[in-house]
This record gives C-alpha cells, structure tokens and sequence, in this order.
C-alpha cells in the first residue's frame, strides 16, 4: 500500500537500501525491509548517482539493535501491506553474544547483499530531480 516504503542513504553511518515506516505512530525503521551498511556505502554523497554498493545486508526491526534492546523485533507484528495480504521478510542469520543479543551493527548480519542505483531515462522535457527525502538519513524525519 502507498507511503510504506522508501529508499534510503545514510551517508554518516554506511548505509543504503529500502526503508519503511511502520506501526500505529507509522515510525520509521531504517533497515526494514532490507538495508547495506558498511562497506562501499560509506562517503556516497546521494542515490541519484549510479553505482553498485556491498555489505551486511539487515532485514531488521529495531536497528541499530546495539543501541535499543540488541535484538530485532519480530516483523510477524509490523507487516507490510500489499494487495496480495501481509508481506515480512526476517532475518534468521545474526550472530550472537553468550546472552542472546546481536553482536553488533555491523558484524551482526551474517548476510551480505548488494544495493544498486540505477537511472533510467525521463521522457523528453521532464527534468530529472531529487525528491524530498533522497538525502535524508534515514533516521531523519521529513
């Protein structure tokens, strides 16, 4: 459904990807669905500029978890809406301290993925801008 998702670049920490708002209060969860921290994102000024990024990849309600409770929230309880029913993506592969916590924001995730920014043309006359939030961390509200 509208207004859920949103492409994400934060530059300060290294990390890109798809990031959506969530819950009630409709708060916003940076790495949720899918997020790449680290890595080749550090220092990228925007997401309008092709290129390829690598990292960790989170799927993770509740990130940065070292800086909340160090684990991420069950996305069973903040679905996404689609005209298919509930959609959720989790993360099964973390890597964990004696107690159970997330070992970290960056060595946490043992996935890795890529993020791509592609551009593709605009019709003839339009030009091809920015919207509001492309450079806004994503801990940023609008």
């Amino acid at each position: 459904m509208p207004n859920q998702l949103f492409v994400s670049s934060d530059t300060a920490n290294g990390g890109g990807g798809f990031s959506s708002r969530i819950g009630a209060d409709r708060h916003v969860a940076p790495a949720y669905p899918l997020a790449i921290d680290g890595a080749s994102i550090w220092g990228n000024a925007d997401l309008v500029t092709p290129g390829a990024y690598t990292g960790h990849a989170w799927s993770c309600i509740g990130f940065p978890p070292v800086f909340k409770t160090g684990h991420c929230t069950d996305p069973a309880d903040f679905p996404l809406k689609t005209n298919r029913g509930d959609f959720f993506i989790s993360q099964p592969y973390l890597r964990l301290k004696p107690d159970g916590t997330i070992e970290g924001d960056y060595n946490g995730s043992l996935n890795n993925g890529i993020f791509s920014v592609v551009l593709l043309p605009t019709a003839p006359g339009v030009p091809q801008e920015s919207g509001p939030s492309l450079n806004r961390t994503p801990f940023e509200r609008e």
